[in-house]
């Protein structure tokens, strides 16, 4: 049974606060909103950040981890066009079962409880097609998988496959010229093509038990939503 779940935020040594956080209001009503939805499903509740991160996130928002990790991100020496790189190295680090949530993931009440009998857990597993969209673009050097494993929420009984699918990563991640399917390649085809190379079991999460907030134009998309909802429950 996984009871941690962890965060990611890596703001380029503050430099890329704006990209990152939209608007530092909005981002603060979703940090707050996902965070709390945490603590109501899990005991332990981790943060791993850049210093300017953790400075941010203590300083202009109430989320409240159970564990703050200071990671020198600068240490894996990648082109910032490879966002999600820090990320990825975030799995790597865990020792003990868990499950890493987006700032913009709100979890509802028992989402912890289907945390349970596989190997890797993800918000889905996304088509064919896209699996053979990556493959066609050369990002991974694997076997083409029959499906994506989506990496909004992501997690696992073991570190084992991160680690290995970090490897695959660092070989390309120098580069300046990444493009959005490049980013996601690195991420989830490789570790999907590993995880059907190793036979182990991918279960997708149901999406009953959670929000997930993501794409472009969030503002104009949930602004309304996430206004109300953190002040039905921070403001009532």
């Amino acid at each position: 049974m996984v009871d941690r779940v962890i965060y990611t935020l890596w703001t380029d040594n503050g430099n890329s606060f704006d990209k990152i956080l939209v608007s530092r209001d909005f981002f603060r009503k979703m940090a707050e909103l996902s965070v709390w939805s945490a603590h109501n499903n899990f005991n332990n509740v981790e943060l791993y950040a850049d210093k300017h991160g953790v400075d941010y996130i203590t300083r202009e928002t109430n989320c409240k981890f159970t564990k703050i990790n200071v990671i020198d991100f600068d240490q894996l020496e990648f082109d910032p066009s490879w966002w999600n790189y820090p990320k990825m190295h975030t799995y790597t680090l865990q020792e003990k079962p868990f499950i890493h949530v987006d700032f913009d993931v709100v979890m509802k009440e028992r989402f912890s409880n289907q945390l349970h009998g596989a190997d890797i857990y993800t918000e889905m597993i996304r088509s064919y097609a896209y699996s053979s969209f990556f493959h066609n673009n050369n990002v991974g050097k694997l076997p083409m998988p029959s499906g994506l494993i989506c990496s909004g929420l992501l997690g696992g009984e073991s570190n084992a496959i991160f680690i290995e699918n970090m490897k695959f990563a660092s070989k390309v991640v120098n580069r300046c010229d990444a493009q959005f399917y490049d980013v996601v390649g690195i991420e989830e085809y490789n570790l999907s093509a590993l995880a059907e190379i190793k036979n182990m079991t991918v279960k997708p999460l149901d999406h009953d038990t959670f929000a997930h907030f993501q794409g472009q134009n969030k503002i104009e998309k949930y602004g309304h939503t996430i206004n109300e909802l953190h002040k039905t429950i921070f403001e009532s």
